[in-house]
This record gives structure tokens, sequence and C-alpha cells, in this order.
């Protein structure tokens, strides 16, 4: 349903500055990226990230999610081992929330005992940060992208410039944008990999702690926090927030 869905969110992350196609990737200046076939089905969810860390990722970005009835919760039980895995082995895991508008901690309840009704995977996995999305020039969440205050931890934006892909080459280097918490996610994990590069020392909860206590307030009671990466990469290299920076003469 999405063609070429993967580029996109590659192109988010790492795509190459000054090649006259329109856009750059966030992590573009640092990132080397390691791109990696997911279906939606666990098995095959749960190769590629051991691939992914077996690679050497340090930065594990997952654009999809899947919506499981709490009955069914038990099947997830194996790709959640994993993501708890290669999260304590070093690596930081980042997935996007998804576009339905739910609070994916939402409950249902019977005689005073709640449950959450659905699992959202990897969104909600042990070990993984789940990022939802903020709208268009704006500090409030986006329509569509889901929220909730225990597992969605961070915001990131929801609309990114698209770039070249077999299926939007309406003219030369044509760009447009493109929405959802699939580009969310890179976005933001791609700022954690730019404070990586900033002081490779840290460690990946050092490096999750930089970008979640740097991060903005908002306005919108459903989003807690959104990314800061200008202030995030400061702190990461140790600059005060009183730096002046000037063009040369």
């Amino acid at each position: 349903s999405a063609p070429f869905h993967g580029t996109d969110v590659l192109q988010t992350a790492v795509a190459v500055g000054d090649d006259n196609n329109g856009i750059v990737g966030v992590a573009a200046p640092i990132g080397s990226p390691i791109a990696l076939y997911t279906s939606y089905d666990f098995a095959v969810g749960i190769a590629s990230v051991l691939m992914a860390r077996g690679a050497g990722a340090e930065v594990i970005n997952m654009s999809y999610s899947a919506n499981v009835p709490s009955i069914f919760g038990f099947t997830v039980w194996p790709f959640e081992a994993t993501t708890a895995a290669v999260r304590a082995s070093g690596a930081l895991l980042f997935a996007s929330a998804g576009n339905d508008g739910r609070n994916v901690d939402g409950e249902d309840c019977f005689l005073g005992i709640c449950w959450e009704h659905t699992w959202h995977t990897p969104c909600e996995n042990a070990g993984v940060i789940c990022v939802g999305g903020i709208g268009w020039d704006s500090k409030n969440r986006a329509g569509n992208s889901n929220f909730g205050p225990e597992h969605v931890d961070i915001f990131a934006p929801y609309t990114v410039y698209r770039g070249q892909a077999p299926n939007n080459m309406g003219g030369n280097n044509t760009v447009s944008t493109i929405n959802g918490t699939s580009f969310s996610s890179p976005y933001a994990a791609s700022v954690a990999a730019l404070i990586w590069a900033a002081d490779p020392s840290l460690s990946a909860g050092e490096v999750w702690t930089i970008l979640r206590d740097t991060a903005h307030t908002s306005p919108d009671g459903r989003v807690n926090r959104y990314v800061n990466a200008y202030t995030a990469v400061l702190e990461a290299v140790g600059v005060g927030l009183d730096v002046t920076l000037n063009a040369p003469v």
C-alpha cells in the first residue's frame, strides 16, 4: 500500500546532501546506513533486528507497526525478548507510533480490573523508543499520530520532504512532502545518531537521556516532548547554549 516506503524512510535519515536531489537526511553527515527488508511478520522482524545489530548497527529504526489484540499478546513475546536483548547489548531502537490517531495505552476495564486492549508492536516492545509525530510547523500532535503517556516516548516531525523514488519522478528532481510516524521515527533516530557522533564515548542510555532531556515541551497534553536536535547536539559536544555562531567575513 506504500510503494518504496523503505526508500522514503532511508532518505529521511541519510539522504546525501549536495547531489541536486533536493533533500538531505537528518544524519547525512555521519550516518552509515544498513538497509534491511522487513515484512510484517514477527519472524522476519526478529531476524532483521538481529541482522542489523550483527552488522554493527548502533541505532536501529523500525518504521512499521502491528496492532495485536491483548488476548494474542503472547505472540509478541519472542519479538519483545529480541528488542530487549538488542537494547541491552548497547544499541538504541526506535519505532513509529502509528497513524491511527489512537492512544496506544488505551485500556478496557471490567469490574474494576483494567488492561491494555491492544499491543502496538514494536512501539510498545521492551527496549524500544516509540516516536509519535508533531504537525507541520507546529508544537502540537499531528492529527493522525498515535499517542500515549506511557509508551510514546518522544515526538518528531510527522511531515518531511520526500526525495526521489521510482514512483516519485514527476519531473526533474521533484521534491514533495510525505506524512507519517514512519518518518518521525527515523528523524528521532537520526538525531540520536548525531548525538552519538558528537560524543562517541556516550553509552546508549546516555544518548537517550540527552535526546529526552533536551527535548522541547509542548502545549499539547498528548505530546510529552518533541525532538530538539540543535540543543541535543550542543549538549553532547559540551558547548553551552550561549554559543555564538559567526559567519565568515
